[in-house]
């Protein structure tokens, strides 16, 4: 696919992340995705076979946007604690500046089919396996204690999860106090003394 076939289904991607963000999977019409992209109908189906397809593919596409941003973010020398308040920092702060994406993301995700819901699990298990590896990393270090580290990166991920889905339904407004919550909770736990 040359550059401008590229830059084309690029477009058509992103004018069908807000279309289906705002209309969801079954109410959106390609027509209306192919005229917030400016293009034709026929054009939209020159890139994908159907609705389904666009919508796998930008599903995908938002994913790996989002998964992207975390990776690059993360590759610094902080301290472990530190990357893991990263984590739900940029977590939040995506949800907050991508609502389109975060919408997709948290509502759409029953309509993804088999082969799409396969890959958000590998995607899934990725993450663990790198929060995993940090928690690995700051047992070695002495910046956490030894613990279950498979189990604590999927609580991590929980916590980070549902911190997201507080503050894209509104239940909380403020993602620096949200992070802060999440690791106090996650570092010192529930329980006095």
């Amino acid at each position: 696919m040359d550059g401008i076939a590229r830059d084309k289904r690029s477009q058509i991607l992103r004018a069908a992340a807000r279309v289906f963000s705002t209309k969801g999977f079954h109410k959106a019409k390609v027509e209306e995705i192919a005229a917030e992209a400016e293009v034709g109908k026929g054009t939209v189906y020159e890139y994908f076979s159907s609705k389904k397809e666009l919508f796998q593919e930008m599903f995908k596409s938002s994913s790996m946007f989002y998964l992207d941003v975390l990776e690059r973010k993360l590759d610094n020398k902080d301290s472990v604690v530190e990357k893991l308040r990263q984590v739900v920092s940029l977590h939040l702060n995506f949800i907050e500046k991508h609502k389109d994406i975060a919408r997709i993301i948290l509502r759409e995700h029953m309509d993804l089919g088999e082969h799409l819901t396969s890959w958000m699990i590998e995607k899934q298990e990725e993450k663990v396996a790198y929060i995993q590896k940090l928690i690995d990393e700051g047992i070695d270090r002495g910046e956490l204690k030894v613990m279950d580290t498979a189990v604590v990166a999927r609580m991590f991920l929980g916590a980070v999860a549902f911190s997201g889905h507080m503050l894209f339904f509104g239940q909380e407004a403020d993602t620096e106090h949200l992070t802060e919550q999440v690791m106090e909770t996650l570092l010192n736990g529930m329980a006095q003394g």
